[in-house]
């Protein structure tokens, strides 16, 4: 069953629908480093014909050299196909995702125990290739020990993702490339292995930072284009 769909292309207003998502507004570096401040201006979000564009422009904000945009799916949902089309950012600094978080740390702030599913992750110095990751109590950043995996792409201007998340594991295709990701084990508990619960779905693009590295010197802005997103459910 298909609980969520949107083609950017069909729209005619130039925000999102608010129906839908949730803008994040803030810029205390989000445990990264990173040195954005999230607006909900149209500067640094909009629709047009091509897609939903998330803008990372710099300029003094809030206390902050750049500005970007990150929204967060208001729909849950426990297994599913993620599919999506999109546009990469060019520049040093950059760090454009699209990734889940559980529901739970909306009520405890638990992370990483609750959970975090990385679909997609892209960094400007590091040009072609694309990072998937998972991280939880006993598997994370934090202690160098996350599971992920590192991609190679092609210079195509657009690429086409599909993404499984199942209970027994996670998948991905990216440009008609099928990729095993991650399998669950016997032994993998709440501690090892917290995805068997409703997560939401968040897109944004994040500027500098731990893992993006330094900001280009010559930076002016950049951005992040999606044509569409679609999320079907996996039944149990």
């Amino acid at each position: 069953m298909i609980i969520f769909f949107e083609d950017y292309t069909n729209y005619h207003l130039n925000k999102v629908d608010a129906s839908n998502w949730s803008y994040v507004v803030a810029g205390h570096g989000f445990g990264n480093a990173e040195e954005q401040y999230y607006t909900d201006r149209l500067d640094n979000l909009f629709i047009d014909k091509d897609g939903l564009h998330i803008v990372a422009k710099k300029e003094e904000y809030m206390g902050r050299c750049y500005t970007s945009a990150r929204i967060s799916l208001k729909k849950l949902f426990k297994y599913g196909k993620v599919s999506f089309k999109i546009k990469l950012p060019k520049l040093k600094g950059t760090w454009p995702a699209i990734w889940l978080l559980s529901e739970d740390i909306k009520a405890r702030h638990n992370w990483p125990e609750c959970g975090e599913i990385d679909i997609m992750e892209f960094i400007g110095r590091v040009p072609g290739k694309i990072h998937t990751s998972l991280h939880c109590k006993t598997y994370n950043h934090l202690l160098n020990n996350h599971r992920t995996k590192v991609i190679d792409i092609n210079d195509n201007e657009f690429h086409e993702f599909v993404y499984y998340w199942t209970k027994d594991g996670f998948s991905i295709d990216i440009d008609n490339v099928h990729y095993e990701l991650f399998k669950k084990s016997a032994e993998d508990d709440y501690n090892s292995w917290p995805y068997d619960q409703n997560y939401f779905l968040i897109m944004n693009m994040a500027v500098g930072g731990y893992f993006p590295g330094a900001v280009d010197a010559n930076f002016i802005q950049d951005e992040f284009i999606v044509k569409y997103l679609k999320i079907e459910t996996i039944e149990d």
